[in-house]
């Protein structure tokens, strides 16, 4: 176990954090935790007997005093719209690495805005360093090898028999209440969620999506390249038959007081999948890469996600503690290498 903390996971009290946690301290590094609610924090801490500190995220001076001591923060609280442009601002104040899990479009592109400015300080910004970004992104440049002169990117994940958390929920409602984005021509742009389909048949098995607005629109740009992007959701046939009908009813959500009631009843009611849930889950994902006269996909199927965000956001956080040559704002594939998925990998289906 490191005697002196060198991380700190803001936001530590979350579900997605708490399974860091364990895992970091199972790797033999034992985190300092920090939040706003000093009272979530306390039995969190209680529990993997760690330090913590309880701090809002209002004031950037109360941020850079309170992280100054650390080596690497990782951010694990979302929404991370509202938290990670101050962290990131104040991790390149003190020079401290900025790590995070979100897959929220905004967040990576401010993080690729700050990539001069971390470089000057010497440290590492990298976003997204769980599921799903580090599959997908890893799979994109392994795909994206095969073809030449890659032009169009298609990305689909397929989740079965999932069961999110509180936060995940929380951050989903924010993301599919607003428009979606694909990126074209090199340039993200507003598509509305649904508005491009997948329809692909492939072995003996077909495979249905619709457009959603997820995090590699911006990180497979970086590490591939490719100027034109779409993610897809995998769904089942029935649903891909009536998205029209489910993405009129998301509509219902949009106004800000809808939003937060249900938003305060998911924080009242919803809580993560335990270990036996989790191990039920199938995720697969899709990778297409084309030219202007062929494509290559690619079916991979990969650990199911929380498990998959515990593991390889401590991996991430202990390969950046060990010490790396890069510096500024990176993907996973950029930082780690597309090898890195290897280990997330259950099976090559195709």
């Amino acid at each position: 176990m490191i005697s002196h903390e060198e991380v700190l996971i803001y936001g530590a009290n979350g579900y997605s954090a708490q399974l860091i946690v364990e895992e970091l301290i199972n790797r033999g590094i034992k985190p300092a935790l920090a939040g706003r609610n000093s009272d979530k924090l306390k039995p969190v801490a209680k529990k993997f007997n760690c330090n913590y500190k309880a701090f809002d995220l209002n004031n950037i001076d109360t941020i850079r005093k309170e992280i100054r001591e650390f080596k690497v923060v990782l951010n694990c609280a979302g929404p991370f719209t509202y938290t990670a442009e101050k962290i990131i601002k104040a991790c390149i104040s003190e020079k401290v690495h900025y790590l995070d899990i979100t897959g929220e479009i905004p967040v990576i592109e401010f993080a690729w805005t700050q990539k001069e400015a971390a470089q000057k300080a010497g440290i590492c910004i990298i976003p997204s360093i769980g599921f799903d970004v580090i599959p997908t992104d890893c799979l994109s440049v392994i795909t994206a090898r095969e073809v030449k002169d890659p032009c169009s990117l298609e990305i689909l994940l397929q989740n079965e028999k999932v069961k999110i958390s509180r936060g995940t929920l929380i951050t989903t409602i924010e993301m599919m209440t607003k428009l979606g984005k694909i990126r074209r021509e090199g340039k993200i742009i507003d598509s509305p969620i649904g508005e491009k389909v997948f329809v692909k048949s492939i072995g003996d098995k077909k495979y249905y999506g619709i457009s959603i607005p997820w995090g590699d629109v911006v990180s497979a740009y970086y590490s591939t390249g490719i100027e034109n992007i779409t993610v897809y959701l995998g769904v089942n046939h029935f649903i891909f038959c009536v998205r029209k009908f489910l993405l009129l009813l998301l509509k219902i959500l949009r106004p800000k007081f809808v939003k937060n009631t249900v938003i305060q009843l998911i924080k009242l009611f919803v809580i993560g999948p335990n270990e036996e849930k989790r191990i039920k889950v199938k995720s697969y994902i899709l990778t297409t890469v084309s030219n202007r006269s062929e494509s290559k996909t690619d079916i991979t199927r990969v650990m199911e996600g929380y498990t998959l965000t515990k593991i390889g956001a401590a991996a991430a956080v202990e390969n950046v503690l060990v010490g790396t040559d890069k510096k500024g704002t990176l993907t996973p594939a950029m930082a780690f290498g597309e090898d890195f998925v290897n280990q997330f990998i259950i099976e090559k289906i195709f």
